[in-house]
């Protein structure tokens, strides 16, 4: 009765939204189940952009690629259902607490199943917790018989568990994030995606993919744009993807930042109305308004 009323009420909130492309769709549910956790904002989106990533590193097609990054937005939908205060909880978890947190995979597969025009989504939220040596929840799946969507997700979904803050632990150096995915190659993970995701990591240098790299990321194009003159397009795109990551993360000051840097004389008269949109989703603090916007303002400028 529970599953059925959330997968109700959150039909009744996807009917309400503005049709608006798959992609932002998604996006906006992530968002409401990233809200309810107070230590993990921005984890949906980087799940997606990591498990993005993995799939173009396997070679998949660039549908392939965006059907996984949809799938991460979305894998952890189910938590919608969960208490805030269990989501939230600073302490370990008991048993029962936990066995709670575990059925977010079958709430997810059961909405995403439902509602989406695209029921492959659900494959993500229901079996990102499986692992490749049949130790994982809800079914006990191993190996090839997990989803490779599904395998891909949990991936992504441990890479940030270990590059992001949490409540109970802080980002790890590269160096141990990479040892312990090579040590749990073949037991949690499989092995091609592990091995794909270490690839990634060595061409990550300067350690971006972090949740702390995305930030200085951020500072770095505040000190692009530093000055009076108008921005050019290209530092514009800049600007549009730090403001997407520091919208995720709902961080007010990195946000306030950048929006006090740039008076509309400095956006190109094409893109004023969308920055002004901007403006003030941020100045209302909506953050969902915001990621509308300013997705809406990165398809305007292409």
């Amino acid at each position: 009765m529970q599953n059925r009323n959330l997968t109700e009420t959150l039909a009744r909130e996807q009917a309400m939204i503005p049709v608006v492309d798959d992609e932002t769709l998604a996006l906006a549910l992530a968002r409401k189940v990233d809200a309810k956790d107070h230590y993990t904002n921005g984890h949906s989106l980087r799940v997606a952009r990591y498990a993005g990533l993995i799939a173009a590193r396997l070679g998949m097609s660039e549908d392939q690629q965006k059907k996984i990054y949809n799938m991460g937005l979305l894998h952890d939908v189910g938590k919608i259902g969960i208490s805030g205060t269990i989501i939230n909880k600073p302490s370990r978890l008991t048993e029962q607490e936990f066995e709670e947190i575990r059925t977010h995979t079958t709430i997810g597969y059961e909405i995403l199943n439902t509602i989406m025009e695209e029921p492959d989504l659900a494959v993500g939220a229901r079996w990102h917790h499986e692992r490749y040596d049949g130790r994982g929840y809800p079914d006990g799946l191993s190996g090839t018989d997990i989803p490779e969507e599904a395998r891909i997700i949990c991936m992504a979904d441990c890479y940030d568990a270990m590059t992001s803050r949490r409540s109970y632990t802080t980002i790890h150096p590269q160096a141990q994030v990479r040892a312990e995915i090579l040590r749990c190659r073949g037991t949690q993970f499989d092995p091609e995606i592990a091995n794909a995701m270490v690839a990634i990591m060595d061409d990550d240098h300067a350690y971006h993919l972090s949740e702390l790299g995305q930030i200085h990321m951020a500072e770095e194009t505040m000190e692009e744009i530093a000055g009076d003159d108008p921005i050019t397009a290209a530092e514009y795109d800049d600007v549009l993807a730090a403001l997407s990551d520091s919208a995720a993360l709902m961080d007010y000051e990195q946000t306030a930042r950048m929006l006090r840097a740039l008076p509309l004389y400095r956006i190109a008269p094409d893109d004023r109305e969308d920055f002004s949109a901007i403006r003030h989703a941020f100045h209302e603090l909506d953050w969902e308004g915001l990621i509308f916007a300013i997705d809406a303002a990165k398809v305007h400028h292409e």
